[in-house]
């Protein structure tokens, strides 16, 4: 293999992805059609206005159901993501792999990757009920609403940062033979309440996409107010935050912190309904990173004990789809649930134990955590120390 391939997912693997994320059938029809091509027509396809109208599509109902999400940091034995493209499947499809020890040397890790035989599903052992194994204290281990949960395998897929959701679906799209090409991002620092004009280092994978001549930047895995579509890289390109009256565009210029007036990058910004003023997101040029590159970007974001708030806030969130079309938001912060819709953001519900926030992971986000997940929070400043409150 040349040093530039990049792995692809098998047909069964993307079968049951885009079962996954509830694809519609005529996306679902036209993306698999399309793979069973040769090569050269694949590609030529994947070029095509309806591959990316395809795109659009897919980006919807991947950002629906994957969520943008630090949990592998916190319910994990582990507290470490992945890169590897089985891993990813494993782990954001078919909630196994770095869920529990073992990884992708599991039996059922076979048959993800093109040059794989047929996915084999994994069996999970039931573990007796205890609260030290559920992460919870010895004086909830009698708790009914515990004890339901120790024993059930983890299910319903999982969620992952920029690195793991970019990897992943840039991985998915090179396997309906889009021409894609990753790279890093700076975050601007307003996004975590810090000055305006400033940026992070290098802290975010996003992915830029080929159609003919034309260039896309598609990102699903910044959250909150990230791009809901792919948005071609045109100076000033303008696009609704879904359906909703907010807007994100791009603009190329320099940022004030550059100090060649010759350099310029791309500024994903946002403006949110009844504002004015636009909001920079995060900026990047179109220079392709490395696997390497992005795993240094990795080992910062998430890595840095003291100085990533990924280490210090867990979160879990999702796009809102109404008929197809995204409304809004439902963010999961610590044990702070919200819904945004209409530009209106309500408070939902509130808990403060665990068995409540899993719960609420399962209701809302179809996240069923497994023994291995619940039990890795223990002794983390992120765990919930309240007590459930009568059903």
């Amino acid at each position: 293999m040349p040093l530039s391939h990049r792995p692809t997912y098998s047909l069964p693997a993307l079968k049951t992805y885009l079962s996954h994320i509830s694809l519609p059938a005529p996306q679902t029809h036209t993306l698999l059609h399309h793979i069973s091509k040769n090569s050269t027509a694949r590609k030529e396809w994947a070029t095509s206005s309806s591959a990316l109208e395809t795109l659009q599509v897919l980006q919807k109902y991947q950002q629906a159901k994957i969520p943008f999400s630090n949990l592998y940091l916190h319910y994990s034995w582990h507290h470490a993501g992945t890169l590897d493209p089985r891993g990813l499947w494993e782990y954001l499809v078919g909630s196994r792999g770095i869920t529990s020890p073992g990884g992708s040397e599991r039996a059922g890790s076979r048959g993800i990757l093109s040059d794989e035989d047929e996915d084999e599903s994994s069996s999970v052992a039931a573990s007796s009920c205890s609260g030290i194994r559920s992460g919870i204290g010895k004086d909830e281990e009698r708790n009914e609403r515990v004890c339901k949960w120790n024993g059930r395998p983890p299910s319903g897929g999982r969620g992952g940062t920029c690195t793991l959701n970019n990897t992943f679906f840039g991985t998915v799209m090179r396997s309906f033979g889009m021409d894609v090409v990753s790279t890093g991002a700076r975050v601007a620092l307003a996004v975590q309440g810090g000055p305006k004009g400033r940026f992070f280092g290098w802290n975010h994978l996003i992915n830029l996409v080929r159609f003919g001549r034309r260039m896309f930047l598609v990102d699903v895995g910044f959250g909150g107010t990230g791009p809901t579509t792919p948005i071609e890289l045109i100076d000033g390109n303008e696009v609704p935050w879904g359906v909703t009256k907010d807007r994100t565009r791009l603009v190329y210029s320099a940022i004030p912190e550059f100090t060649s007036p010759s350099s310029k990058c791309w500024i994903l910004q946002h403006r949110s309904e009844g504002n004015t003023d636009w909001d920079d997101m995060y900026c990047f040029t179109d220079t392709e990173f490395l696997l390497q590159d992005i795993a240094v970007m990795t080992f910062k974001t998430t890595g840095d004990v003291r100085g990533s708030f990924f280490n210090h806030v867990l979160f879990c969130g999702r796009n809102l789809l109404v008929e197809g079309e995204v409304v809004g938001r439902l963010d999961l912060m610590g044990g702070r649930l919200k819904r945004r819709l209409g530009g209106v953001e309500t408070v939902v519900e509130v808990v403060e134990s665990e068995v409540e926030r899993w719960e609420v992971l399962e209701r809302e986000f179809g996240i069923v955590l497994g023994d291995q997940e619940r039990s890795g929070i223990t002794g983390l400043v992120t765990k919930l120390r309240g007590k459930p409150k009568k059903e």
